[in-house]
């Protein structure tokens, strides 16, 4: 792995953190193989970010602070109306869309969905100190929007929208793709991509709550 374009020695760490947090996880990342990728010693990263855990924490920041903030900025431009499940939806996705379709090496996409999927408790609970605030603020605005829901089953939808956005983040993207799937046709430029993205979980969304059970064959 090479870090194109440092521009200190706190940014090439990062940047090699990004990419093997994203790639291998939390646990399953040495500081021996950061340091290897950034091309600094371990006494760098000791000096900048103290431990592995500090340094995750830096790495999570740096990613997930400007999702936050544009997440919260969107909120804000709504507030005093009554924004529509696509609406909510456009202002959710839209960052983390730009976060697929804008990124040549995709480290960064990678990252973001690892640690919003990782099964570790204690990493989501890292994570949670910077998404929880603004996860809150959309979900109380998806239960104004959708009154017909409960809140066991409003938070169930809003989790399964966020796996599917993971899905597209952690995963390869659908349009880069192409025809080397049996799919054979590209979802298209970010545009289309969220345009997509929000008809789909709106549909998701607004969906009847059903009371019967599961059929069981048989």
């Amino acid at each position: 792995m090479t870090v194109r374009g440092p521009t200190s020695t706190k940014e090439r760490v990062l940047d090699a953190a990004q990419e093997l947090f994203g790639a291998h996880g939390l646990e399953g990342t040495s500081l021996r193989a950061v340091t290897s990728a950034a091309g600094v010693n371990l006494a760098a990263v000791n000096y900048h970010f103290g431990s592995k855990e500090e340094l995750f924490q830096a790495v999570v920041q740096r990613v997930m602070g400007p999702v936050t903030q544009e997440h919260r900025r969107r909120m804000e431009e709504m507030e005093g109306s009554s924004p529509s499940v696509e609406e909510l939806l456009d202002a959710f996705v839209g960052p983390f869309v730009r976060l697929i379709s804008g990124q040549q090496d995709r480290s960064l996409a990678r990252f973001v969905g690892r640690v919003l999927a990782d099964s570790d408790e204690q990493l989501r609970r890292r994570t949670a100190v910077h998404t929880e605030a603004t996860d809150v603020m959309y979900l109380e605005a998806f239960g104004r929007a959708l009154p017909h829901l409960s809140r066991d089953e409003l938070v169930w939808r809003f989790h399964a929208s966020l796996g599917t956005i993971v899905f597209q983040l952690i995963g390869t993207p659908v349009m880069d793709l192409a025809e080397s799937t049996p799919f054979g046709t590209r979802v298209g430029d970010a545009e289309q991509m969220r345009a997509r993205a929000v008809a789909f979980l709106a549909a998701g969304l607004r969906a009847r709550a059903s009371a019967t059970k599961p059929h069981t064959p048989g």
